[in-house]
C-alpha cells in the first residue's frame, strides 16, 4: 500500500511539471485572437483597442480579421497566411478589416497568435499599444510581423514603450533577447 502511494505521488508530480513546460496549459483552447487597434490620434499615447475575438486556427482568425477577404483552407500554415496577407490592400477601408500586424507564441510564427486589424494601414498612420497585459500578451511573443505598410513593427521590453526595443522590419522570426519579454508595441511605415 505505502509503494502504490509513492507511485501515486510521483505520477502526480509528472503530471502537474509536464503541463507546466506547456506554453498554453490553463489557457483557452482558442489559440488565435484578434484585437482591432485603432490608429493613434494627436494627444494619444496608445491606440485604443477592442477586446479579442478568438478561434481555434489561424485560417479562422484572418478570416475574422478580413471580414472574409481572405479565405483560407483550416489546415492553412503560418506562411500560407503570411502570404496571403503581404497581398492584401492595405490603404484604406470602411471596415476594420485590414491586418496590420500578427504576434506569435514562438519562433518562426509558430502556436498561438494576436492578429491586429485596423481600418487603415500604416501609411497613413501610426499604432502604438502600451501595454499588452490586457490583451494576455504581456511577455509572450517570440516572433512577430507586420502588414498594411507598417515596415517598422517595434517591440519593447515594458509597458509605454520603455526598455530594450527590436524593429522587426517586416518580420522577427525570432525576438531574440525580447522573446517572452515583450510588453508593448508600435507599427509605423
Amino acid at each position: 500500500m505505502r509503494k502504490f502511494r509513492h507511485l501515486l505521488v510521483v505520477i502526480t508530480l509528472i503530471l502537474f511539471s509536464v503541463e507546466g513546460l506547456n506554453p498554453t496549459a490553463g489557457q483557452s483552447p482558442n489559440l488565435h485572437c484578434v484585437i482591432t487597434v485603432e490608429p493613434l490620434q494627436p494627444g494619444q499615447v496608445s491606440s485604443t483597442t477592442s477586446n479579442r475575438t478568438c478561434f481555434n486556427t489561424v485560417a479562422e482568425s484572418v478570416a475574422f480579421a478580413t471580414n472574409n477577404r481572405i479565405q483560407l483552407p483550416a489546415t492553412a500554415s503560418a506562411s500560407d497566411v503570411s502570404q496571403a496577407l503581404r497581398g492584401q490592400v492595405g490603404n484604406r477601408s470602411t471596415l476594420a478589416d485590414i491586418v496590420i500586424g500578427i504576434h506569435w507564441d514562438w519562433t518562426n510564427r509558430q502556436n498561438a497568435s494576436i492578429v491586429w486589424r485596423s481600418s487603415v494601414g500604416c501609411g497613413p498612420a501610426t499604432f502604438t499599444v502600451n501595454d499588452m497585459t490586457p490583451n494576455g500578451w504581456n511577455d509572450r511573443a517570440e516572433s512577430a510581423e507586420g502588414f498594411s505598410g507598417c515596415n517598422h513593427f517595434f517591440q519593447y521590453e515594458h509597458i509605454n514603450l520603455g526598455g530594450a526595443v527590436r524593429d522587426c522590419n517586416a518580420y522577427c522570426s525570432d525576438l531574440g533577447v525580447l522573446n517572452n519579454q515583450v510588453s508593448s508595441w508600435r507599427a509605423t511605415s
